[in-house]
């Protein structure tokens, strides 16, 4: 009897997790066409970036069979080309620099062990060691409470309990980390389960993300931590397998764009996998943390070299490369599908997820991605954008906008004879409060013929829009998303630079 209280138990918190981040789509319904998109990171031997990748160089293959790359494109501002603006115009790629941000979120909420001084100080330690500072580098702690505790919270983030602090603020990395530990110093809620740790656990890293998701491009988080199993038993020894809700968070975590970099704690006297009581013991579990490295397109440490860590998690999101390819309309069957990328390039080694859900819905919904670009605190880089803005001469309050999407970074896929675009097109205006009213998505959904799909890629597609501003408009933003590729391009302009 005790053991199938413990299963329903079990089976009712898995339930709650699902309706806490929100049932994923199903494979009911219609299948759209879309594609299956991926971030590939290629590195050499000595862990520095490789630059110089074709998409002849990669293959793909899901579910063990190959499929053709439709949409390259390597993700890196460095190499890409500064123009200048023309009067009135306005760039998200010309004198502002995209942010990558990196989350690190060191977990006391599964210290079951006791204190973490050491790793604590060791960590405090490599951020002062940075000579780059920390301008997208972001500390959090999970509490004993499981609450979110911002050391250098996100930008744009309401927080009570810390001040924004500048990009220089890793210079006092032990100073900050000893208040912190102080103010969220405590014990944890008595009574939990092993069950309940973990489901607690994956709740607060999908939290994490919820708070990522607004800001544009890749994301990584640094999860340090002792860790939580992947299999518990329960009082009559039977496993309870957590396999399934680890995909389905990091599902949630691919579609937030956010990359998983766990770093393993191990217990004094424990090496954590390979201890059989440390399998199910709550503590921690290697074959965990690699499974949410590896379906999210991040690396697993085991007691790394905390600055080492940040550094190349750092670099991944500052340069890495986008493919996408078109499955066929059978390969949406709601099933998990294993995924691999590799090269033919000797010395060259990448790192991207390894599997999905292939939901027939998971197609991102166009007013949830709107709606973060919206409400991100910067501007969209993924596809680059070029606007120009001006009063019309009768009517002030009427301006005339005219957009130049980049055709290179957006999907331009062959139907038939055809080249198809699946874009859309979105201006938002924000008074002085901070509201906002964006308008209705228009469709950009262009049918090319080769020719001008060359001139396309060349040129850019363009697309003019008269806009009323109401009274008072501070700042307008033009965005363009991208729902085959989940990727969004936008600009903010101003309202008393409009001529």
């Amino acid at each position: 009897m005790a053991t199938k209280r413990l299963r329903t138990t079990m089976l009712l918190l898995a339930a709650a997790l699902a309706v806490a981040w929100g049932q994923l789509p199903g494979p009911q319904g219609a299948v759209p066409k879309k594609l299956v998109n991926l971030n590939v990171v290629a590195l050499d031997n000595h862990d520095e970036p490789v630059t110089d990748l074709t998409a002849a160089d990669l293959q793909v293959t899901d579910a063990g069979k190959p499929q053709p790359i439709v949409f390259f494109r390597h993700n890196d501002e460095r190499l890409q080309p500064q123009s200048t603006l023309a009067a009135g115009e306005f760039s998200n790629r010309v004198g502002v620099r995209q942010a990558h941000p990196t989350v690190i979120l060191f977990d006391r909420f599964n210290d079951s062990i006791g204190p973490s001084a050491a790793a604590m100080n060791e960590l405090g330690h490599a951020l002062e060691k940075m000579e780059a500072g920390g301008g997208d580098l972001y500390l959090y702690f999970l509490t004993k409470q499981m609450k979110l505790y911002p050391v250098r919270p996100l930008p744009g983030a309401d927080s009570a309990t810390a001040k924004p602090l500048p990009d220089t603020w890793t210079h006092e990395g032990r100073s900050l980390i000893e208040a912190a530990n102080n103010a969220t110093f405590g014990l944890r809620t008595p009574g939990l389960d092993e069950g309940q740790l973990i489901i607690q656990t994956y709740q607060a890293v999908a939290n994490m993300a919820a708070q990522m998701a607004e800001l544009p491009g890749r994301k990584n988080i640094i999860w340090i931590t002792h860790g939580v199993p992947i299999v518990i038993r329960d009082v009559g020894g039977q496993p309870f397998d957590f396999t399934p809700y680890l995909r389905r968070l990091c599902a949630e975590l691919d579609r937030a764009n956010v990359a998983l970099y766990p770093v393993q704690l191990t217990p004094p006297g424990m090496a954590m996998s390979s201890q059989p009581e440390a399998a199910h013991s709550g503590l921690g579990s290697a074959e965990t943390l690699d499974q949410f490295a590896q379906l999210t397109g991040g690396r697993a440490n085991a007691n790394g070299d905390f600055g080492n860590v940040i550094r190349q998690a750092m670099i991944d999101a500052r340069t890495s490369y986008q493919i996408a390819y078109e499955p066929p309309d059978t390969n949406w069957d709601g099933k998990f599908h294993k995924l691999r990328v590799t090269t033919k390039r000797k010395g060259v080694k990448l790192q991207s997820k390894t599997g999905y859900y292939a939901w027939a819905g998971q197609a991102a919904d166009e007013q949830e991605a709107v709606g973060a670009v919206v409400g991100s605190p910067a501007d969209a880089a993924e596809i680059g954008l070029k606007v120009t803005a001006a009063r019309s001469s009768t009517d002030p309050l009427l301006v005339h906008f005219k957009a130049r999407i980049e055709g290179g970074d957006v999907a331009i896929l062959q139907e038939g004879e055809q080249y198809t675009t699946a874009l859309s097109l979105t201006v938002a205006a924000y008074n002085d409060q901070g509201q906002v009213q964006a308008g209705k998505p228009i469709p950009l959904d262009l049918k090319l013929t080769a020719a001008e799909r060359d001139q396309a890629l060349k040129a850019g597609i363009t697309y003019d829009k008269d806009v009323r501003l109401g009274a008072p408009v501070r700042k307008v933003r033009v965005l363009v998303l991208d729902s085959r590729l989940g990727t969004a391009g936008s600009v903010t302009i101003p309202v008393e630079r409009i001529k």
